[in-house]
């Protein structure tokens, strides 16, 4: 003990249930998060999607085309372990970075 002070301290373990940091407006939307194996997301502009770590690694790419007025594609992270993961879509005139929670 120094001042008072253990070497050890009690240890805190965190189950993260939800992420509120979800885009949901008109350009991009995506749900569930958090996913378990297929996420859904629905655009209106063409562009580029990626999946990265914590790191900003990217572990995978999509180049998303526009059929209309909103498209949607369907991604399998089943693949993925669980984790926090980032999820970044850019068109022309929008960029927009999500955390995605993977159970």
């Amino acid at each position: 003990t120094v001042n008072g002070c253990h070497g050890t301290s009690n240890a805190i373990h965190v189950t993260v249930s939800s992420i509120d940091d979800v885009a949901a407006d008109d350009v991009f939307f995506v749900s569930p998060n958090p996913v378990k194996n297929f996420l859904t997301i629905q655009y209106q502009a063409e562009g580029d999607l990626s999946v990265m770590d914590v790191t900003g690694r990217v572990l995978n790419n999509y180049l998303l085309k526009n059929n209309g007025d909103k498209s949607t594609l369907v991604v399998d992270l089943s693949k993925l372990s669980s984790g926090i993961y980032l999820l970044q879509y850019q068109s022309s005139n929008y960029l927009r970075t999500i955390r995605l929670l993977k159970e």
